[in-house]
């Protein structure tokens, strides 16, 4: 659990999403209070707010509670539980396919949760996560013709 106690003047800056009922972290605005703080980041759960415990609130509440508590305090502390990694299940399913599953924690730590996040994959990301030149060639080939295939299904 990673808890993370904010401070500071403006807006929060993070964008809430609803999976299943749970309050996660859909993005993080730049340029705000959130933005500074290095250990948030996108797809965690909120689990607490000023510790208490928000298993039975619905999401709107937890919401308006985050909302109503940093308007009147500029402070607020939140604890957060990641996903469980077996949630991102097509990454884990193309990267067991294609060879690479030994690389899929270092998948998910780049922030790729689904297949679409590989449009926003660089050749580069795969040297830093120590494939030799041919390894990270041939992924990175793979990903773009799956990432362009998902595009296609799309339009």
């Amino acid at each position: 659990m990673t808890e993370i106690s904010f401070e500071g003047d403006g807006i929060l800056g993070i964008e809430w999403g609803n999976e299943m009922g749970q309050l996660i972290v859909k993005n993080i605005q730049a340029m705000t209070v959130a933005d500074e703080y290095y250990e948030l980041e996108k797809g965690l759960i909120v689990k607490q707010i000023n510790d208490q415990v928000l298993d039975t609130i619905s999401y709107i509440k937890k919401v308006s509670m985050i909302m109503e508590i940093w308007r009147k305090e500029n402070q607020i502390k939140i604890s957060f539980e990641e996903k469980k990694k077996e949630e991102y299940l097509e990454i884990h399913q193309f990267l067991e396919e294609n060879g690479f599953i030994n690389y899929y924690e270092k998948f998910i730590e780049l922030g790729a949760r689904t297949i679409v996040d590989f449009e926003f994959i660089e050749i580069n990301d795969l040297y830093k996560m120590g494939m030799t030149i041919e390894k990270a060639d041939r992924l990175y080939r793979k990903i773009r013709m799956k990432s362009n295939s998902e595009v296609f299904e799309e339009l």
